[in-house]
């Protein structure tokens, strides 16, 4: 478990600012509209568990969710910056085995693929954040909410699905990920090899 048990929710999401990259999701990612939440009652910061760090594989990483978390929700949407520039997520949510609520219509198995297929055929700049977990915008003491952000994605794979290769001295070789995000200790970490 993430954190000693204390995290509650995994959110994790896959950002671009090219809007076609929603194209490429599959209908069994619903698409949903930006949801105005409700605002905390103060002011909650969380803190960066993972500073930007490109070139991040991410398979491990759903492997070690597995078990303690359960996919619950996966959505697509458009949403926009501070500036008002448009970008593309991709989200999927984990719950904790105990709090997990799967809606009866969710086929997680299609929802996996997609994730598998997402983290599998690239490398991504990652950031993470550990959050208060929040419920009715109230703050849940001794409950924290861990965000992923996955964004800047280099294809491991070329659209004909040979592999990208490199050249290593007089040799081309097939380009590999060197740093894995997964959970090693209980805490979110990339690690290389």
């Amino acid at each position: 478990m993430l954190l000693q048990g204390s995290v509650r929710l995994v959110v994790v999401s896959f950002l671009s600012f090219n809007l076609n990259f929603l194209m490429q999701v599959p209908a069994c990612i619903r698409k949903k509209e930006r949801a105005n939440g409700s605002a905390p009652s103060k002011k909650i910061r969380g803190t960066r568990l993972i500073p930007p760090t490109a070139g991040v594989y991410g398979i491990p990483l759903f492997k070690d969710l597995e078990g303690d978390y359960v996919l619950v929700e996966a959505s697509q949407k458009t949403r926009e910056t501070k500036e008002r520039r448009p970008f593309a997520e991709v989200q999927f949510v984990f719950a904790a085995q105990k709090y997990a609520r799967v809606p009866e219509k969710f086929d997680r198995d299609a929802v996996s693929a997609v994730i598998y297929q997402m983290l599998g055929r690239y490398t991504w700049t990652v950031t993470a954040y550990d959050n208060p977990f929040l419920e009715s915008g109230e703050l849940v003491e001794g409950q924290r909410c861990v965000i992923i952000n996955l964004d800047k994605r280099q294809p491991l794979f070329d659209d004909n699905g040979g592999p990208i290769t490199k050249w290593r001295g007089e040799h081309r070789v097939p380009v590999e990920p060197e740093l894995f995000l997964g959970i090693d200790n209980g805490e979110l970490c990339v690690q290389s090899t």
